[in-house]
């Protein structure tokens, strides 16, 4: 499935203002989305997390782009 402009928003809207994991996770669903796009996204999870956040292992799933079947428990 095709990402479209509403779900784009949310997914923005969680990653800076809401919640960065359910936007990140959400984003990773949906294939086709431009890489620079991605890592913009990415980089604004990044931001919003504290350092031994960015280092469990559900942000590193996250961030490579991990669906949710292969997250971890």
């Amino acid at each position: 499935m095709d990402m479209n402009t509403t779900l784009f928003r949310e997914i923005s809207f969680q990653v800076t203002e809401g919640n960065p994991w359910w936007g990140l996770a959400t984003c990773n669903e949906y294939g086709g989305l431009d890489p620079d796009l991605r890592a913009a996204l990415v980089s604004l999870f990044k931001r919003r997390l504290t350092a031994d956040c960015r280092e469990s292992p559900l942000a590193l799933a996250l961030i490579t782009g991990k669906r949710t079947h292969q997250l971890p428990d």
